[in-house]
């Protein structure tokens, strides 16, 4: 059961919910994918808003971070601020790395080698009754990594319209 706003509030303090933040932040760059989903339910929602990628479950965060890693080995997030409100975080962040190959949200499965890229970012992590995360929402620019990237314009192709 995930709290939303609009629900009970639950008895995590706000120290708890901070260091909970700090925790997961720790395990994504460590790359420890284990250790990063102690950290959320199984039926966590993850929605990536800068990407468009969407997740339901362990299984298919465990997925997205894994195939993260391996295109951006380098990766990783600095915490700027770290908001405690109710059931939720909100972090303000920087992500970093260099890019080797293709991420899922790399469009038309472009390959790209060697490239630095920092992108400024925001989430939003609720938390279940156990502390752990049952919904996280992450904000970033896409079009300023891939303008990092040297990826100057991308031609998005109707798929339903006749060629």
């Amino acid at each position: 059961m995930c709290l939303t706003l609009e629900g009970n509030l639950m008895s995590l303090s706000r120290n708890a919910a901070y260091e909970n933040h700090l925790r997961i932040a720790r395990a994504f760059n460590a790359h420890d994918v284990s250790e990063l989903l102690v950290h959320y339910t199984e039926d966590v929602l993850f929605q990536d808003f800068g990407s468009g990628a969407s997740c339901n479950g362990k299984e298919e965060l465990k997925s997205l971070a894994n195939s993260w890693y391996e295109s951006i080995p380098d990766l990783a997030l600095e915490m700027d601020t770290i908001h405690v409100a109710a059931n939720v975080t909100l972090g303000e962040w920087t992500l970093r790395g260099t890019m080797h190959g293709a991420p899922p949200w790399l469009p038309g499965g472009l390959s790209i080698d060697a490239e630095k890229f920092a992108v400024r970012g925001a989430c939003v992590l609720a938390y279940a009754p156990d502390g752990r995360v049952c919904h996280e929402r992450d904000y970033w620019n896409l079009a300023d990594a891939l303008k990092q990237l040297g990826i100057q314009q991308i031609k998005r192709v109707n798929q339903n319209e006749k060629r």
